[in-house]
């Protein structure tokens, strides 16, 4: 009994190979083999495939399908295609083989099964949040609404946003020339980084970081790039960090380089309107080793005009070491006894690396009591 049905098994088996190599054989002796997806109109693409390939001389066949599929020859001529249980696979091996016999050099078929397989996967969904949701969805509403308020200040001030150069409106790109321009900057740069989501991914870095409820978070901003300035500090709110943040005043080309709204300005116009509660607690020029290299006595001018009356004074120092120096006492200061969880970089290469190994090297004898993590930051560095 055991070894009929073995005999059996291989039968089916052997017959199933057979079935499957003359298929592969069908299908490779047919050049060109059209499948037409969709939900509606698939007959009627399908024909008006089928015909213009017959118009340019290749041997045609097509299928269609419906309430009335039809087999179409290389003629044009129409067959109705009988189902006494339905489409089946059968059905589409029979096609194949017979626009094979025909030496047929296209098929072009609707694809049931693929519309069928879409469908399912439309109408079929199952709801899954990713982790920190909430947080991350509080993080994007308030990063939108920062812009909203930057945006109707400018348009107050300044008239309407410059479509052309800022074409989804979102009031976070600048000029393409000031006198506190300090480099240049790709404008593409400034459009990847104007969207809400950049303070998602900010809640999953910071997550990823470790950082726990009333972690400190020290923060070198720089007016380049505000938009991301603006996602760091609806990140830290939604997940209650404290931020520390030092920002330099001048920015590249298409950053926040008008000199009246500088991102010291829109810091001040933010926590106005409520959406930040913290704004940064020094500053510096910025541009060129910090300190505003070869800009004009009217660009240095604006910027000290612009510290000023958000309340503070340039950082004095003399080269970068003094520069990273007094950064790290600053950030020790305000932070206290609290823990400085995570370094935020959107300023220069040298700074972020500088400050975040002397953050490790100065919190070693207390690791047991204090750990640094390491969060730089530094995006877009590419381009």
């Amino acid at each position: 009994m055991l070894g009929t049905i073995f005999f059996l098994l291989a039968v089916v088996v052997l017959f199933l190979v057979i079935e499957y190599r003359l298929h592969i054989g069908n299908l490779n002796s047919i050049p060109v083999r059209i499948h037409v997806n969709g939900t509606r109109g698939k007959s009627s693409v399908t024909r008006l495939i089928a015909g213009a390939l017959r118009e340019h001389g290749i041997i045609t066949f097509a299928k269609t399908t419906g309430a009335l599929p039809r087999m179409i020859m290389e003629d044009g001529q129409e067959y109705p295609i009988y189902r006494p249980a339905g489409a089946n696979i059968i059905e589409q091996l029979r096609i194949v083989s017979l626009a094979a016999q025909n030496r047929a050099q296209a098929l072009v078929v609707s694809a049931v099964i693929a519309v069928a397989a879409m469908s399912s996967v439309e109408l079929i969904k199952s709801k899954r949040k990713l982790p920190y949701f909430e947080e991350k969805q509080a993080a994007s509403i308030t990063m939108k609404k920062g812009m909203d308020a930057i945006k109707a200040y400018k348009v107050e001030h300044f008239g309407p946003v410059d479509t052309e150069a800022d074409p989804t409106g979102s009031g976070m790109i600048g000029l393409p020339q000031s006198p506190i321009t300090s480099n240049f900057g790709q404008l593409r740069a400034k459009h990847a980084t104007a969207n809400p989501n950049w303070a998602a991914v900010m809640v999953e870095m910071f997550k990823r970081a470790g950082l726990k409820e009333g972690d400190v978070v020290a923060a070198g901003f720089s007016g380049s790039f505000p938009a991301l300035n603006l996602a760091t500090l609806a990140a830290a709110r939604a997940l209650k960090l404290d931020v520390v943040a030092i920002s330099s005043v001048a920015s590249s080309t298409w950053g926040a380089n008008i000199p009246e709204l500088t991102w010291l300005d829109m810091e001040r116009i933010l926590q106005e309107r409520g959406v930040i509660s913290t704004r940064s607690v020094a500053a510096s020029y910025g541009g060129k080793e910090d300190m505003a290299l070869g800009r004009s006595k009217t660009g240095r001018r604006l910027l000290a005009e612009a510290m000023n009356r958000n309340g503070l004074t340039p950082l004095e120092f003399e080269n970068t070491k003094e520069n990273i120096d007094e950064r790290i006492t600053i950030y020790k200061e305000h932070a206290g006894k609290k823990r400085i969880g995570a370094y935020v970089n959107h300023q220069f290469p040298v700074l972020r690396d500088a400050l975040f190994l002397k953050l490790r090297y100065d919190a070693a004898p207390f690791r047991k009591r204090v750990e640094v993590r390491s969060f730089i930051f530094d995006l877009l560095e590419g381009f």
